[in-house]
């Protein structure tokens, strides 16, 4: 699957994402998230499974804090709040994490999930 320039997205790869309209506590407005879903099964669909980037001073548990490299703030994935999203969504790339952290980010979404 590819964004709105062409570019082939890929698990790790960090793109601005339009989270509104939210209802209650989701994830709301533009941020930053990382896509956590391999390329390889997403094939042709519309939607990406993504992990949302936050810079609030709440620090979760299921929280894994990333590097300042491409991000403006010091930032955190959470886990917590993982989010199928349409591509019409996708705004702009801005990073691509290593494979270090994205282990850190799956560590933590398969003790959220049960495994």
């Amino acid at each position: 699957m590819k964004d709105k320039n062409g570019k082939l997205i890929r698990r790790g790869d960090v793109y601005w994402i339009n989270f509104d309209p939210s209802i209650g506590s989701e994830i709301k407005k533009k941020r930053p998230a990382v896509i956590i879903q391999d390329h390889k099964i997403a094939g042709s669909s519309q939607t990406i499974l993504v992990c949302p980037i936050i810079s609030s001073a709440n620090i979760h548990p299921f929280d894994v804090l990333l590097p300042t490299n491409f991000l403006e703030k010091n930032s955190r994935a959470r886990c917590i709040q993982i989010k199928t999203c349409d591509l019409a969504r996708f705004l702009d790339f801005c990073g691509h994490l290593d494979q270090t952290l994205m282990d850190e980010i799956f560590e933590k979404i398969f003790i959220l999930l049960g495994f």
